[in-house]
């Protein structure tokens, strides 16, 4: 695919991510809650926007070649919400879960990636 102009960006990402399933699995750390699953690609976060209830799992899943880090915004300091912080690159073939229990849209990025390219960047809202 050659360059994509923002037009063309963003109707390309509302067509991907709109085929793209959320997993819910049962998250055995957490008992009963279920757990998301957004997977980070070569694609980026799929999905990229995640809607949840207040104390659910959210695992980031790496399937991709290289280290991604979700943290929460702003980057670097990640001060939105301190706590979703990986603290470090998760290697592919890893995973990362955070418990959302704070109501509010949290946005979030990959720390080490994030300035490259717009697919490096999610929310997820918590209700």
């Amino acid at each position: 695919m050659g360059v994509l102009g923002i037009g063309q960006w963003n109707s390309w990402n509302r067509v991907h991510f709109a085929r793209v399933a959320v997993e819910r699995l049962h998250d055995r750390a957490s008992g009963d809650n279920a757990a998301i699953v957004v997977r980070m690609t070569d694609n980026g976060f799929e999905p990229n926007a995640v809607t949840v209830p207040a104390g659910t799992a959210v695992r980031f899943s790496n399937e991709d070649g290289v280290a991604h880090w979700p943290a929460s915004a702003p980057h670097p300091v990640h001060t939105d919400y301190p706590e979703f912080d990986a603290k470090r690159g998760i290697a592919p073939g890893e995973s990362y879960s955070f418990v959302f229990d704070k109501v509010g849209t949290w946005k979030f990025h990959d720390h080490l990636n994030c300035c490259s390219n717009p697919k490096w960047f999610g929310t997820v809202a918590v209700q």
